[in-house]
């Protein structure tokens, strides 16, 4: 039954006079809780007269029944300003008859003398069994399941009874049954005794949404990525919530399709990590951040013939969200295990994003161009050459030295004066000759005599190694790196390394720990030599002090106490 159905059985059962006792019960997280005290916080109980009180109370963490029956009464609040005169003297009343009734003449034998629990004074005093001065309250008890072992559900269910049948009060339980274990047996013998009303909440995901979203700003684009992975947990869709107000700063102002794609990224590995539904072993949470989870997710995994449910739940939620691979997955998840966030950690990957984004714009507008080439025959030259310079103009710095080539051989061809545009091209994309001057045999892919002559210069100046900067930000930032990367980690000293990190580079720790501790023994064994020289440089930071400590402990995973000196 979902939340607007629930509003309107509350309001018929306060109503009915015929009906002291309800039972809600449903999966944890739904919104019991939340649906129950937001209508009673919105009712107006002037339509009913009979209740003059309201009184909360969790049985979570309560040791004795006699606890309970104390935190309701001591929990009762006062409804109505008219009704409150009526409950202080019936209160009174009540304790003229009670065991304390001859301590009354310490405060007073006026009702408006004496002090109620929720004004003070005798408070104290009426908190130990005077849970009889309990009379014509609305009660919610919650966490039914929760109770501690030595508080019997045959108890509570007869406190239930007697407060509903004995004390003229409506009482409202909330439960989840499927908690309940061996006690389940004993409370479906008593439920139908005991409770007059029963409604199972079901919340959907969309209403979980809308309560556990707020008004955040990426609630908009947030919800339906909820919605479609069915979480209804709100407290599930909280710890989501979280995370995503720790990182929007970082992508708010990003282009659109990064914004959802990393909020979709979140919030599946927030269901995996918190939504036992998904079923996801803990322990897999590193795997699925990796490459090789995505791919064997959208290919069918021929030599495991039986698949267990979590992986099936997995693969499909990632078929659902129709996305792959994040290298900012690792980062999630290590929130999510952590609770940890580096700031602005997303910034690479928001660059990236917008020079791919920007790099496919320029492809798509220089292929326009040569579309006017191969698909006509229009004598007008000089439209063809000023679009191809247009094009490199506006797009130059997102043009690969092998988008340009063709035309810039074709403008010799023609005989067209273009140094000023090829010069203008070469000071731009240093950074895109140099890498494309890294392959085996560059010189002999172009074609234009004036990007041959700069790749040969490159080449050159490439047989110089990188710094260990440059090394680790090709590791770490690009995934990309060529040997010379790896000779420049290679043949660095402990001594370089120190003096690198106490330079602070620019985004240090994804290039210690995406650059420097990477290993992957496939690609080259000299990283495990390079992971070994950097973790004794960072155990040497480690003995400096102890916010270091807490640094390398956190940051790379590395904790020497327990590693020692090995």
């Amino acid at each position: 039954m979902s939340g607007v159905k629930i509003y309107h059985m509350i309001r018929e059962f306060l109503g009915d006079a015929g009906q002291q006792t309800l039972l809600i019960y449903g999966p944890w997280g739904v919104g019991k809780t939340y649906a129950v005290n937001d209508f009673i916080a919105g009712y107006d109980f002037s339509k009913t007269s009979e209740i003059i009180a309201k009184s909360y109370i969790s049985l979570f963490g309560k040791k004795t029944i006699d606890v309970v029956q104390e935190k309701i009464f001591s929990g009762s609040i006062p409804l109505l300003k008219d009704k409150e005169k009526k409950h202080y003297v019936d209160l009174y009343l009540q304790i003229k008859k009670s065991k304390i009734g001859k301590m009354t003449s310490l405060v007073g034998t006026k009702a408006g003398q004496i002090n109620i629990p929720w004004i003070g004074g005798i408070g104290s005093l009426l908190s130990h069994g005077n849970y009889v001065l309990v009379v014509n309250s609305l009660i919610v008890i919650d966490d039914l399941e929760r109770r501690s072992e030595s508080v019997s559900l045959r108890d509570v269910l007869g406190t239930v009874d007697d407060l509903a049948r004995q004390k003229n009060c409506k009482v409202i339980v909330l439960c989840n049954e499927d908690a309940l274990g061996d006690d389940k047996k004993v409370f479906d013998y008593y439920r139908e005794k005991v409770f007059d009303v029963e409604l199972k909440f079901s919340s959907d995901p969309d209403r979980s949404a809308g309560i556990g979203l707020g008004s955040d700003d990426f609630a908009a684009i947030a919800k339906p990525v909820l919605i479609k992975l069915e979480i209804c947990n709100i407290r599930v869709i909280k710890k989501f919530a979280y995370l995503a107000r720790q990182i929007w700063s970082e992508i708010k102002h990003a282009d659109a399709a990064f914004i959802q794609d990393v909020i979709a990224h979140v919030a599946i590995f927030t269901w995996a990590r918190f939504d036992s539904s998904s079923l996801v072993p803990q322990e897999k949470l590193p795997v699925l951040a990796s490459e090789q989870s995505w791919m064997a997710s959208a290919f069918d995994d021929k030599e495991k013939k039986v698949k267990e449910e979590w992986e099936k739940k997995w693969a499909g939620a990632v078929d659902l969200l129709g996305f792959s691979s994040e290298g900012y997955d690792s980062l999630i998840v290590e929130y999510l295990l952590t609770g940890i966030w580096t700031p602005d950690a997303l910034a690479p990957f928001r660059e990236k994003y917008s020079n791919d984004l920007n790099a496919s714009a320029a492809s798509s507008a220089l292929r326009k161009v040569w579309d006017l080439y191969s698909d006509s025959l229009n004598p007008n030259q000089q439209l063809f050459v000023d679009g191809l310079r247009g094009v490199i103009e506006a797009h130059g710095d997102h043009l690969s030295p092998q988008d340009v080539d063709s035309a810039f051989h074709i403008f010799e061809d023609l005989g067209v004066e273009f140094s000023d545009l090829s010069n203008s091209y070469l000071k731009r994309t240093v950074g895109s000759v140099a890498a494309a001057a890294r392959n085996p045999f560059p010189v002999r892919s172009f074609r234009s005599k004036v990007l041959r002559e700069a790749i040969s210069i490159q080449k050159t100046l490439n047989n110089i190694i990188p710094t260990i900067d440059v090394a680790a930000g090709h590791i770490a930032l690009e995934r990309s790196w060529s040997n010379e990367d790896i000779v420049s980690l290679e043949v660095c000293t402990e001594e370089d390394i120190t003096e690198w990190i106490n330079s602070s580079p620019d985004e240090l720790h994804s290039k210690i720990k995406y650059g420097l501790l990477f290993v992957n023994m496939s690609l080259d064994e000299r990283y495990e030599k390079v992971r070994d020289k950097t973790i004794r440089v960072l155990r040497k930071f480690w003995d400096m002090s102890e916010l270091n400590k807490i640094r390398i402990r956190n940051l790379y995973d590395l904790d020497f106490d327990k590693l020692g000196d090995s």
